[in-house]
């Protein structure tokens, strides 16, 4: 199973935020529905070597859509760029879930 920076699916894992509009919390949910609170999280064969790639990339002041290519170039390495790539993100203000492509196709 190829590792996955965003996790999701209706018998997976999943991952999700919550939290006011002063703290927003990343949880990643089991199958068990055990939840495991945390900064980020990858999933899958390649779990580690993803966390690694995204901490050598990862700045405090990426953009989204670079944070979004990170998550699509440390996917696309574990995985030999085979699959298709989706993200969802959860705007803090908005607090609502949007699909969102990558600018310039990634």
């Amino acid at each position: 199973m190829p590792s996955r920076c965003t996790p999701s699916g209706p018998s997976g894992p999943r991952s999700s935020s919550r939290g006011s509009t002063s703290s927003v919390q990343l949880l990643q949910v089991d199958p068990s529905g055990t939840a495991f609170r945390g900064a980020g999280f990858a999933i899958g064969q390649h779990a580690d070597e993803a966390l690694e790639a995204i901490g050598r990339g990862y700045r405090p002041d990426l953009t989204l859509d670079d944070a979004l290519r990170l998550a699509t170039e440390t996917i696309e390495s574990s995985n030999g760029g085979k699959g298709q790539i989706e993200f969802g993100v959860v705007q803090a203000d908005t607090r609502r879930f949007e699909r969102r492509p990558l600018e310039n196709g990634g």
